[in-house]
């Protein structure tokens, strides 16, 4: 709703996202995320009860639990998320335009997956100076999957008639420097 509101000069952003095909994956991020959460939770109860009766708490099962744990919160849910993240900025961008202006990103799971995987990789090879090519990277990847289709009538570009701060384009404004 909000970004019908907005305008780009006399362009109207128009933008009609709905929740089709997002919410199989929403629920699968949900259901993949209990179901995993409660797999592990009885095999390691069953584990912790077994080692107990046993009398070794230290047992190669329970530490396979705590592997296999750790391995399926820090990756798998993470990949759910990525997944249906992926899906939603798909229908995102194809649900708005400018103008006469269409919008599309290409952009999978995949594709998302190895940006965010070279930006680790990028920041533990350098010992941390990578973070700094990040921003780069992050804004290449945009760019690499992002279209646009339509064309710009650039006699209808004109300055908004929006009523705005006039200092510095309204950041003087925010600090009250007509105050000064």
């Amino acid at each position: 709703a909000r970004w019908n509101q907005m305008s780009f000069g006399p362009l109207r952003y128009r933008t009609n996202l709905n929740a089709e095909g997002l919410k199989l994956r929403w629920a699968g991020l949900y259901l993949g995320t209990a179901a995993i959460l409660g797999v592990l939770f009885a095999i390691g109860s069953y584990l912790f009860v077994a080692s107990a009766v046993a009398g070794e708490v230290d047992t190669p099962g329970f530490q396979a639990i705590i592997v296999t744990f750790f391995l399926l919160f820090y990756v798998a849910i993470p990949l759910l998320i990525l997944n249906w993240y992926a899906k939603y900025y798909r229908k995102a961008a194809d649900a708005l335009s400018i103008g006469e202006l269409e919008f599309g990103f290409d952009a999978s799971t995949w594709d998302w997956l190895k940006l965010f995987v070279g930006n680790i990789a990028l920041a533990v090879v350098t010992l941390g100076f990578g973070i700094a090519y990040w921003g780069y990277r992050n804004w290449a990847f945009m760019v690499r999957h992002m279209h646009v289709y339509g064309s710009v009538d650039a006699s209808a570009l004109t300055q908004s008639t929006t009523h705005a701060p006039g200092e510095a384009e309204g950041l003087a404004d925010a600090f009250d420097i007509g105050a000064i």
